[in-house]
């Protein structure tokens, strides 16, 4: 939580004319966040299906397609 105080006391010391700028480093750092996160979840999603995917039965059942 020390982090997040801190954060909160340099805004209070930043120029209303640099919000916009700080809104969109939120903003950027939030969406880079989520698509870690996403990417993580596919990775773990991938890894658990694998042995679902790769059998002879499912290599048949697509061969023909």
């Amino acid at each position: 939580m020390l982090a997040r105080k801190i954060i909160m006391e340099e805004i209070k010391n930043i120029p209303q004319k640099h919000m916009a700028e700080i809104i969109d480093f939120i903003k950027f750092i939030k969406s880079k966040n989520e698509k870690e996160r996403k990417k993580d979840i596919t990775l773990a999603s991938e890894e658990v299906m694998t042995k679902y995917w790769d059998t002879e039965e499912e290599d048949s059942a697509w061969s023909n397609l």
